[in-house]
């Protein structure tokens, strides 16, 4: 057995670590290189393997390849355009994120993105399509309970009549109003209409709402709105087809 000189390892002292060595480094030249990466060196086999010799992984479970950069979700290769059900990426051994209006079902033991989902909740659960019809494709909802409709069976007309009542009223029924504009704001959801029927309607307060929804006069011709100077900020903001 040779005792190597510093910079110089191997049985018989041939490995030379005195010039650059893309295999070897160390002052007794034992410390492996795997393309380019030192033994010691955390990203050494993409952080998921151990460099036992010059360009040479052992990976961890789940991991393969040269480097130990390929892996599985569910038996199919990152690159195969089948994996996650071929609506999602996987990142991580069998663990798929999934694109948007797609998701699993988290008591199954395969999470693949193989079920489609309605703004975030899963097809065939309470709750889809605010509990008003069927998810039957990626945010896509179909068979809504009338009077709702729309993609997510969230949009609705909203009715609002002088002589309407304003308590416990959803205004969703066109024979039975509401009686104030600012009631059906209130109640109305992102995209619904608020129907005006006939009538004055007054507005006499004013109320700020986060919501995106048209005001529309049933008969233009027997349809009116009042304002009064409390509401004259509203009127401003306010698109209104009469």
């Amino acid at each position: 057995m040779c005792l190597c000189d510093s910079n110089f390892g191997g049985a018989d002292c041939e490995r030379d670590c005195l010039n650059p060595n893309p295999d070897w480094e160390g002052t007794s030249c034992d410390i492996p290189r795997c393309f380019g990466i030192p033994q010691y060196d955390p990203k050494v086999c993409t952080s998921h393997g151990i460099c036992i010799a010059p360009n040479t992984c052992e990976c961890l479970t789940d991991y393969s390849g040269s480097d130990c950069a390929s892996f599985q979700c569910y038996n199919i290769s990152t690159n195969d355009t089948n994996v996650c059900s071929g609506h999602g990426r996987c990142e991580l051994p069998d663990n798929c994120v999934c694109m948007d209006g797609y998701s699993h079902n988290f008591s199954a033991p395969r999470k693949d993105c193989h079920h489609v989902t309605c703004e975030g909740i899963l097809s065939g659960t309470a709750g889809e399509c605010h509990g008003r019809g069927m998810c039957v494709g990626p945010n896509q909802c179909a068979f809504c309970v009338p009077p709702f409709f729309g993609a997510d069976c969230d949009e609705a007309d909203r009715f609002v009549s002088p002589e309407g009542d304003d308590t416990s009223n959803n205004c969703l029924v066109r024979s039975f109003p509401c009686r104030t504009i600012f009631h059906a704001m209130k109640q109305a959801t992102n995209r619904n209409q608020i129907v005006l029927l006939e009538g004055s309607h007054y507005i006499s307060e004013i109320i700020f709402v986060k919501k995106s929804f048209t005001i529309l006069g049933e008969n233009r011709d027997k349809v009116k709105i009042v304002f009064d100077s409390l509401s004259t900020r509203f009127r401003q903001v306010m698109q209104v087809f009469i």
